[in-house]
């Protein structure tokens, strides 16, 4: 799959996993992390509370920063970022 045809199916997908009172904590990751072999592209969603729990003014920086973690601890690459929604894929090859 490559990153062009993931942004075009993540809009259609439902979250599998959301961030919420527990924070991005390691269990999250591990569950990222099963999610991520079997499918391979996984919606997040980062409930309110999560959100408001962080340090910072700027919501929309506070996702990309959880999005930018993620990432790095799954080895993955995001995908998107809409409202709270936070898309990433694994294994994908890059457009020529």
């Amino acid at each position: 799959m490559e990153i062009k045809e993931a942004k075009k199916i993540s809009n259609s997908l439902k979250p599998f996993i959301q961030i919420g009172k527990r924070g991005l904590n390691e269990e999250v990751i591990k569950e990222i992390e099963k999610n991520l072999k079997k499918r391979k592209l996984i919606k997040i969603k980062c409930l309110k509370y999560y959100i408001e729990s962080i340090e910072g003014n700027n919501n929309k920086e506070k996702i990309k920063k959880t999005a930018e973690i993620i990432s790095e601890k799954t080895k993955s690459k995001i995908i998107s970022i809409i409202g709270f929604n936070i898309t990433i894929a694994k294994g994908l090859t890059k457009v020529k």
